[in-house]
C-alpha cells in the first residue's frame, strides 16, 4: 500500500471506508442519529424483571396458604438453602447480612447520639402534634 490512511483523509469527501461513510449518508450537524428516540411504552429489561419479581404467588408455608412476591420467595429459598449448609447460598447471603447489621448499628448509634434534651424536645413535639392527627 503506497497511500497511507492519513493521505486519504486529506480529502474527506473522496475517501469512503470504515471510518468515513459516504458524505450523503453522514449525520448532518445538529441532527440525532435516532430522531424519534425510544418509543413510548417500551420497557427496559430491568422494568420487565422488576414486574416479574413483584408478581405475587400463592404457596403453603408452615401449613398455611400465603401470597408472597417472587422476590421474597427467592430470598426465603436462599436462606433455607444456607441453613441446610449450601456454601454458595451462605456466600451469597453473608455480605447482605453484614450490611443489614451495619445499618442497624448505624441507626442504634444515631439514637444514642441524641442527648436527653433532644429526646425531651422530640417527646414534646410528638405530644403536641398527637392531638392534630385527623380521626378516622
Amino acid at each position: 500500500m503506497t497511500d497511507s490512511f492519513d493521505d486519504k483523509t486529506q480529502n474527506k469527501k473522496q475517501f469512503v471506508g470504515h471510518p468515513m461513510p459516504p458524505v450523503e449518508y453522514r449525520f448532518k450537524k445538529g441532527q440525532s442519529g435516532n430522531p424519534k428516540g425510544r418509543p413510548k411504552g417500551a420497557r427496559s429489561t430491568y422494568k420487565i424483571l422488576d414486574d416479574i419479581l413483584n408478581k405475587r404467588v400463592q404457596l403453603i408455608q408452615d401449613g398455611k396458604r400465603v401470597k408472597l412476591d417472587r422476590r421474597t420467595i427467592i430470598l426465603l429459598q436462599t436462606v433455607q438453602s444456607a441453613m441446610k449448609g449450601n456454601a454458595k447460598a451462605v456466600q451469597t447471603l453473608l455480605p447482605h447480612m453484614l450490611e443489614v447489621d451495619e445499618r442497624k448499628e448505624a441507626i442504634k448509634n444515631t439514637h444514642e447520639m441524641l442527648t436527653t434534651d433532644d429526646q425531651k424536645i422530640i417527646e414534646q413535639f410528638l405530644k403536641d402534634n398527637k392531638n392534630d392527627e385527623p380521626s378516622a
